[in-house]
C-alpha cells in the first residue's frame, strides 16, 4: 500500500506541474505527459487497466475531432488520455462529467474576469482547460485506486 501512496504523490505532483504550466503558458509538456504515462502505467503491474484501452483511443478520436474544430487544444486531448490509462472503466464518468463541472465552474471564472478586464484578452489567450482535466482526473484515478485495493474498509 505504500507503494500505491508514493505513486499517487508522483502523479499529483505531474498533474499540479501540467496545471501550472497550462495557467502560465496555456501548454501542456510531453515531458510531463510522458512521466504521466510511466506512472499510471506502474500501477498497472498489479493491477492491470487493459479494459480501458478502448475507451482511451474513443477519446482520443474525439478529441482529434475537437481539436480539429478548435475547441479542444492537442495537449488537453493527450492529458485525457493518459489520464485514462489509471483510471478504472467503472470511475470513468467521475472523470468525464467531472472535467465537465469543473470546466464549466472554469468558463464562469474566466468570462467573469473578461468582463472585467476585456473579453478579447480572454480570447486571445484561450482557457487552460488542463486545470479541470487534471482536478477530475485526479479524483478519478483516487477513486480507482481505492476501489481497485479495497483501501476504503
Amino acid at each position: 500500500m505504500f507503494f500505491w501512496g508514493i505513486l499517487y504523490f508522483f502523479v499529483l505532483f505531474f498533474l499540479v506541474k501540467i496545471s501550472i504550466s497550462d495557467c502560465v503558458s496555456r501548454t501542456v509538456k510531453h515531458f510531463d505527459l510522458s512521466c504521466l504515462t510511466v506512472l499510471l502505467l506502474l500501477s498497472w503491474i498489479y493491477q492491470p487497466n487493459y479494459q480501458i484501452l478502448t475507451t482511451s483511443l474513443v477519446l482520443l478520436g474525439i478529441g482529434f475531432v475537437l481539436h480539429c474544430f478548435g475547441v479542444l487544444g492537442a495537449g488537453d486531448t493527450k492529458l485525457i488520455v493518459v489520464l485514462t490509462l489509471g483510471v478504472s472503466p467503472e470511475m470513468m464518468p467521475i472523470m468525464l462529467y467531472g472535467t465537465a463541472f469543473f470546466g464549466g465552474c472554469l468558463v464562469l471564472v474566466f468570462l467573469a474576469y473578461g468582463l472585467v478586464v476585456g473579453m478579447s484578452k480572454v480570447r486571445d489567450k484561450g482557457l487552460p482547460f488542463a486545470v479541470p482535466i487534471c482536478m477530475s482526473g485526479s479524483l478519478a484515478i483516487f477513486f480507482s485506486y481505492l476501489s481497485w485495493f479495497d483501501l476504503h474498509s
